[in-house]
């Protein structure tokens, strides 16, 4: 075997032996299951894995949308309306394709947050949008 070759391979063994040793800390356990120290063996520490991994998951996201599919109603009705969080690439008419099925009726959702949103062009992500009841299928938006 070449001076290289053998310089590679203790260099692997090395770090094979300090990625196990960081991966001991981070379970935190203080043994290194080498042979002779307590816990030593085939599945040592396993028993001392945290079986609750739930601090490692991520926050569940809030629904985009909020309540129940609504009927057509009376559109001056206030608690008829839903709300929806804006997300990255987000459009009125990918909302509008969303909510009602069709990205046609996106006019609604914009005339209906004009006072939040003064260009369609000018949606910003994060900003919640109330989702008035969707227009009768053969009505045009906004007209």
């Amino acid at each position: 075997m070449s001076r290289g070759a053998r310089l590679g391979l203790l260099a692997l063994m090395v770090l094979v032996l300090v990625a196990g040793h960081l991966l001991d800390r981070e379970l935190g356990r203080e043994d290194s299951g080498r042979p002779g120290t307590p816990g030593a063996g085939a599945g040592a520490g396993l028993s001392e894995l945290p079986l609750d991994l739930t601090d490692r998951l991520p926050a569940p996201r809030p629904p985009r949308v909020t309540g129940p599919p609504l009927p057509p109603a009376d559109p001056a009705s206030p608690r008829d309306e839903r709300t929806y969080i804006v997300r990255p690439g987000d459009t009125f008419a990918t909302i509008a394709r969303k909510v009602y099925g069709r990205e046609s009726a996106w006019t609604v959702i914009y005339e209906a947050n004009r006072d939040r949103v003064p260009t369609p062009a000018r949606l910003q992500v994060g900003i919640t949008l109330r989702i008035p009841p969707a227009p009768p299928p053969g009505m045009r938006p906004g007209g």
